[in-house]
Order: structure tokens, then sequence, then C-alpha cells
């Protein structure tokens, strides 16, 4: 950049040719947006503007440097096939949503769906009312669960426990490759601190075969399902999982047919579940390793090293960070930088694979074929509470990365744990009497204690 402030471009240098792409005269990139630009020749010492025509495409040489695809991609001649039925009904519907409730209306028929539950939403609507204002459900709201009611012993109408379960495949016909996605879920509450208790757990997922400034932005986030209810589903949240991973299971064994609107052609598409991200307590949720309690650690599981406070009698795995340090780092033998009194000798746990958790969760049980209950060693041998649904998909061995923490959550966490001790507000700063006392009792840090 310096370079380029002080001594300019390369002039006359209007058409890109010396960093390996095409010159245009041994062909060009295909599927390309065409551009107009000006260069400068100059036969016989006169100097001519001339128009050339020049073929960008950034995007594909991009996609190829990923995937090692050498060479320009020439598109191959196919002769135009109809959509199949599948896809021929989807047209049909979005071409029908796009329809105008009315000869000179605005509105379509989805937008006023989606502005009627925004209105309800808003004004918590009750369902008697949404039904007096419509006739029948629109075609395009199509959930796979529906809240319905049922009758108490006191005679009381209350709402059974349902899900509302929004199909991935049909959303998927639109991808022209094999899908990778991720899966991300967390809890809020719907209604203020005074209402009834309720949770409301949204799944969404995203596919990450798009480039970075799309990739997990709100147009490519598709959500899969929405698990209401009056508490957290905690490890049963496999169960409302299941629509989801079957069809996982129908993309990976048989693929689905789709049709290319760009080439025409109707093919077979894969799809594939990477990873999920989520917050620490939904990562057990989903993981299966209860992220509670002195075996929190997902990595270090039972290898962990966490105590109690003597003061303030919480866990902390402080100066647990040591062993992950190389064999021969000079804070491992440090005895008064950390806690005092003590060196690192122990290497770092083993890093432990798909294939191996195989075979550990052989004698755990799944949440959908027996109901939940306290294994055998929990909280002292391992912190396992089921064995993840995610299990099931025959690729899920195999991913190196299986569950992620959500980077956005540990920040504010500790932007606020910061930031309140430092401002000493009351009631949320770390440093108090009972901290003071516990730096005394492991650390030697006189500097602290006054």
């Amino acid at each position: 950049m310096v370079h380029l402030y002080r001594n300019g471009f390369k002039p006359r240098y209007f058409v890109w040719i010396y960093h390996g792409e095409s010159d245009g005269l041994d062909g060009m990139f295909y599927n390309s947006m065409p551009v107009d630009v000006y260069n400068m020749v100059a036969p016989h010492g006169q100097i001519r503007v001339e128009q050339v025509r020049v073929e960008h495409d950034r995007v594909h040489e991009m996609i190829n440097d990923v995937f090692g695809v050498q060479g320009r991609m020439k598109p191959e001649k196919y002769f135009d096939e109809a959509p199949n039925e599948e896809a021929r009904r989807f047209y049909d519907q979005l071409e029908e949503s796009s329809r105008p409730l009315c000869e000179g209306s605005p509105h379509s028929a989805l937008s006023v769906a989606v502005k009627l539950m925004n209105i309800k939403s808003d004004w918590n609507v009750s369902n008697a009312a949404m039904d007096s204002m419509t006739d029948s459900e629109l075609e395009n709201c199509k959930f796979c669960g529906h809240a319905r009611y049922k009758r108490t012993p006191a005679a009381k109408m209350v709402p059974v426990q349902a899900m509302h379960y929004l199909p991935l495949i049909l959303r998927l016909k639109s991808e022209p490759r094999n899908v990778r996605l991720g899966l991300c879920s967390n809890g809020f509450t719907p209604f203020s601190n005074n209402a009834s208790p309720h949770s409301c757990w949204p799944v969404f997922l995203t596919p990450y075969n798009l480039p970075p400034e799309m990739c997990m932005t709100s147009p490519y986030i598709f959500l899969s399902c929405v698990i209401p209810g009056p508490r957290n589903p905690t490890s049963l949240i496999d169960i409302y999982l299941q629509p989801l991973i079957d069809e996982l299971k129908q993309l990976w064994f048989e693929g689905v047919l789709t049709y290319d609107i760009s080439t025409k052609q109707n093919f077979v598409m894969r799809a594939s579940l990477m990873w999920t991200i989520n917050d620490f307590p939904a990562y057990g949720m989903l993981s299966g390793w209860m992220t509670t309690g002195k075996l929190a650690c997902p990595y270090c599981m039972e290898n962990s090293k966490p105590f109690t406070l003597k003061h303030d009698r919480k866990n902390t795995w402080f100066d647990c960070h040591r062993q992950f340090l190389p064999m021969d780092h000079e804070f491992r033998k440090m005895k008064n930088a950390f806690r005092k009194n003590k060196v690192e000798s122990d290497p770092p746990p083993i890093l432990l694979t798909g294939h191996k958790f195989g075979r550990e969760f052989l004698n755990i049980p799944k949440v959908t074929e027996a109901s939940p209950s306290k294994l055998p060693g929990y909280g002292v041998e391992h912190n396992w509470t089921k064995q993840s649904i995610f299990w099931e998909l025959p690729y899920w061995k195999d991913n190196l990365l299986q569950h992620n923490l959500d980077v956005m959550h540990i920040e504010k966490n500790y932007f606020d744990n910061l930031f309140n001790t430092m401002m000493d507000v009351k009631g949320k700063a770390k440093d108090n009497p009972k901290a003071r006392m516990d730096i005394k009792e492991y650390c030697r840090r006189k500097e602290l204690l006054l």
C-alpha cells in the first residue's frame, strides 16, 4: 500500500493481464460480466484509444483456488430440459406468491400473510381472533407443526407441546453444487419478565457455498424449526431435531432431484452438515456433554483440572492453561507468576477424534429411544447426558470440528465482566472481599491485596 501511495499504479495499465489472468487471445472466462475498458495503443508512434471488451471473472478464479479446479471452466453443451415435477411446482408457487391479490394491488398473498403474523406477534392477537380474520391458511405458510390445545382435569384448555418445522430440502433447490451447512440454535424469552414463563428455541441453518460477503447474512439463513414451550428443552432438543436429521440423511444417502435454472438441467443435489455454532449452554445441549460442573470443559473432559475457591465457593479453571504450552516453555516452571508453588509438567489432553468418540457412545442411550436419566459416574468420571442425535449422520464421526463456540457471546461476557469490575458496578464487579481473600490464598501478588 505504501508503494502504491508513493509511486502510483503502472501507467497505461488498463487490462489486468500480468497476474495469471486470461489475455483475451486464447479464450476467456465464461459466465462472466463483460466490462468495457479503454486501452491505450500506439501504432507507428501515434497514440490511439481503443475500446476493448474484457471478460472479468474473479469469483470463478476464487472457486477454482478453493476446490482445486485447474484451467478455465468451459461450459459443456447440454440440451435444455424441462423442470422436474417438484421444481415445476416450486416455480408455480413462487409465481403465485408474487401475484398481486387484485389488479393494481402492491401486496401479494405472501406479503399479507407475513404482515398478519407480524401484527399477531406485536399485539398478542389470539388464535381465535386471527381465525376470524382469515378464511383459510395460505398455501405458502406450511408449518409441519401447529399449536393445539388439550383439556386438563380441571377443565382448562392448555396448549399441547408443539414444534413448528420448515422443510429444508425445498429451500436448497436453488444451489447448483453439493451444499455444506452450519447449524445454530439459541433460546430466548419472547415475552416480558412479568409474563408467564415461556421459552422459544429457533434452529437456523446457513449454507457455506456462498461468497464470503453473502455467507451468514439474513437472506441466506434458513429458519429450520421453532421449539416453543414453558421451559428450556435441554437434552430433549434431539426429539425436535428428528425431522431435520431425517432430511439431512436423505440429502446424504439419496440426494434430491434439483433443477438448475442457469443451465436448464436436472441434477441430483446432496448436502452435509459441517458443524454447529452455539453459546456454551447450547453447546452442551447439542453435543451431549453437559457444560456445567467441574467437568464442564468439553475439550479436557475427564482430564480437566478445576478446583473450588476456598472463600467464593465457586469452581475455577485458573492456571489450567499452562498444560497447553510447549513442554520446554519457561512459564511451565514459574512458581510465583501463576498459582503459587505450582509448576506444570503434564502434557495437554489427547485430542479425541470422531472415531474414538463413536466407541464411547456405544453404551450411552439416545433420548429418542429412552427417557433421559443420570448416567453412572456423571459429574465424576464424565459429563455425558445422552448420545447426540447428530451421530446418526454417517459422516459426523469424520468431521474434524463438530461443535463451535459463538465468539460473540464470549466477547460480550468478557467485556461485561471487565467493564463492571473497572467501573466498580455494584453487584456486578468481580473485585470483592472474597476475591481478595482467594488471591491471597492461591497467588503471590501482594500488589493486588491493597
